[in-house]
């Protein structure tokens, strides 16, 4: 996977707002599991064919979620959205204030691993790459930028990352308390 953003140069600053990525995704059959790899900076949210998926996002660039989304996909077309908000520093909810001076810049990205196995065995990932439409109020159906891969400073979270996306369900790594977001 690699970080994605709208715009080129955002792992060092973009401009606060919201971005919504898409992928369709076509199954040949309902999967048997379905787990999702996520971390975006800053707030993100997950939608499957239309319904909410996941814990709600939250303000921590290095946080890596996985997600259990085996019951929303199907078999066929799938529409999968991720939309990130990225906040002005010392914000606390996903609202953007209407002005911004460009002093607001800071970093922004969406990376992603979907790992898919049908019942027959068939097996597909999906990754957070410039196959992603953007979809943004400017720029409706552009493709997806790629930032860099896992270890793009400023998150650096490729090790972690990648243990959270390779392990089974039942052995995910445990979070410390001193790593989770308060």
């Amino acid at each position: 996977p690699q970080w994605i953003w709208a715009a080129p140069g955002a792992e060092k600053k973009a401009r606060p707002g919201s971005v919504t990525f898409q992928r369709i995704i076509t199954l040949p059959e309902a999967p048997a599991t379905a787990w999702l790899t996520m971390a975006a900076d800053d707030f993100k949210t997950l939608v499957i064919n239309g319904a909410k998926v996941g814990p709600p996002g939250r303000r921590n660039s290095t946080a890596v979620e996985g997600i259990d989304a085996t019951t929303h996909f199907h078999a066929g077309d799938n529409t999968v959205e991720v939309t990130v908000v990225n906040l002005p520093p010392g914000t606390t909810d996903t609202a953007v204030p209407e002005t911004l001076t460009p002093a607001y810049d800071t970093p922004a990205g969406l990376l992603l691993y979907a790992r898919i196995r049908g019942a027959d065995g068939g097996v597909m990932d999906v990754v957070s790459d410039p196959s992603w439409a953007v979809i943004a109020n400017d720029q409706p159906g552009k493709a997806a930028v790629a930032l860099g891969d896992v270890n793009l400073a400023p998150w650096k979270i490729g090790p972690y990352f990648i243990d959270v996306a390779a392990a089974p369900e039942t052995t995910l790594p445990v979070q410390r308390a001193s790593l989770v977001a308060a």
